[in-house]
């Protein structure tokens, strides 16, 4: 899971992306190939959670 604290993000998954902005959140697969740049004039800041599948 990807939430924006400040800036633009531009999350890539497989052959999806989105722009996300301060305050949206992405959620993506773990086995899913993925990236991510920053779009924005400024830096960003972001929180990146990673879990491990509940069995």
């Amino acid at each position: 899971m990807f939430y924006i604290l400040k800036g633009s993000v531009r999350v890539f998954a497989g052959t999806q992306s989105v722009l996300l902005r301060a305050g949206d959140t992405a959620i993506i697969t773990m086995d899913s190939e993925h990236r991510f740049v920053n779009e924005g004039g400024g830096a960003a800041r972001l929180i990146l959670l990673v879990s491990s599948p509940v069995a």
